[in-house]
């Protein structure tokens, strides 16, 4: 399980205008929901502090990362597990305008999607093929203490046509596959000209075709064939 710690402030602050001066100010709004939660907490997150947990060097997905929050308010300090439910991002920056979490407990299972990588160097690749990722994500149902920050593959010894499906994936006993377990996660794919070249190198070439006339031993060139006169056979010599 992937964890980090977030400090937040609870905010007072509500309001379009409000908002845009919290940014200026180097802050994230945000807002904790939770079913534990009479109403929904709003906050303030340091900004550098969440482009570090938005840009960092972890391989999974956000949405796979237990986020230990604190919340400030009035001298005191609240700490929530959470996991992001939702972010707004700048798409020219590509800083976070807005972020949403979901407050869970640590004793009862999520739901979530976990990222899928694929390792090694595929040997159908080798042969002509090209290796098709159908899903980058997972989704799965765990206790929070088990949930597996990405999903590894091992895709090597996959040939031309050969798939890897959703329940040859090796999870554990304590995480459930909620994806159908019959879709193909990886497939290696032929391009029809390869798979034609490849069934022709096999068949070899056809009968006739590129083969020269043997030519008869014992018969001097230009004796081969020799011409009958009209109306008559050939000459005996």
């Amino acid at each position: 399980m992937a964890e980090v710690s977030l400090k937040a402030e609870r905010r007072e602050a509500l309001g379009r205008k409000q908002v845009k001066k919290l940014r200026r100010l180097g802050k994230v709004p945000g807002v904790v929901y939770g079913r534990r939660i009479e109403a929904a907490i709003p906050i303030t997150l340091d900004a550098r502090e969440v482009y570090h947990l938005t840009h960092g060097s972890h391989g999974g997905s956000l949405e796979s990362i237990v986020i230990s929050l604190e919340i400030e308010a009035e001298g005191k300090t609240s700490k929530h597990p959470t996991l992001i439910k939702e972010l707004q991002m700048d798409a020219i920056q590509g800083t976070v305008l807005h972020i949403d979490l979901n407050e869970i407990s640590l004793t009862e299972k999520i739901h979530t999607r976990v990222p899928v990588f694929p390792k090694g160097e595929c040997k159908g690749e080798k042969m002509g093929g090209i290796l098709e990722q159908v899903f980058r994500e997972i989704e799965i149902a765990c206790l929070p203490g088990d949930l597996p920050e990405e999903i590894i593959v091992d895709v090597s010894d996959l040939g031309p046509h050969d798939s890897i499906k959703v329940g040859d994936l090796n999870m554990g006993d304590r995480v459930e596959v909620l994806t159908d377990k019959n879709q193909p996660v990886f497939t290696v794919i032929v391009p029809r000209l390869v798979a034609a070249e490849a069934e022709e190198a096999v068949a070899g070439p056809v009968a006739g075709e590129g083969t020269e006339e043997p030519e008869v031993i014992g018969e001097k060139k230009g004796e081969q064939e020799a011409e009958a006169p009209e109306g008559g056979a050939k000459k005996k010599k």
